[in-house]
């Protein structure tokens, strides 16, 4: 298992406003792995809860994405006007969806989500990961926040690769 590097080797500005994350799982098995995310320490909206959360097979006509699943969420209506404001401010920015100390997704806001309603797309999710994801977020919705993705790339070198 990889080491993560120690948060007080990076500069002070970043170890003060920012933290690493790791990304919910994608694959199965040996294949399976974490992406790692360096987010914004406070959220920008916080306690989500969900009126609707399900599992679906993608069927659009994009072969690259056949055979994979999405969760599929609609916000309680009490959030709907102040996620609206969030993804209207970081239209074309990237923000996380952090439940449980794991990032669930990290997209790209193209446009503001007026209605509440977005979708978790994971490449290459599949079924009992998306059903998984949705047990999660159901049974502790109170915890999942909306935090700022830096949007840029971050090399890491394990501990290992440094032996």
């Amino acid at each position: 298992m990889a080491r993560f590097a120690d948060l007080a080797r990076l500069p002070d500005s970043i170890a003060r406003d920012w933290t690493v994350l790791l990304g919910w799982p994608r694959g199965t098995g040996d294949t399976a792995r974490r992406p790692v995310y360096l987010v914004r320490r406070e959220p920008l909206l916080t306690g989500l809860r969900f009126s609707q959360l399900e599992p679906v097979r993608y069927t659009g006509e994009d072969p690259s994405l056949a055979g994979d699943w999405y969760v599929a969420a609609t916000l309680d209506s009490g959030l709907v006007s102040e996620f609206a404001l969030v993804t209207t401010a970081m239209s074309g920015k990237r923000l996380a969806l952090v439940f449980d100390g794991l990032v669930c997704s990290a997209p790209r806001i193209g446009m503001p989500i007026a209605n509440g309603s977005f979708v978790i797309a994971i490449p290459g999710m599949k079924e009992l990961q998306a059903q998984a994801m949705v047990s999660a977020l159901e049974a502790g919705a109170q915890g999942a926040a909306v935090q700022v993705l830096e949007a840029g790339t971050f090399r890491y070198r394990s501990a290992e690769a440094e032996d």
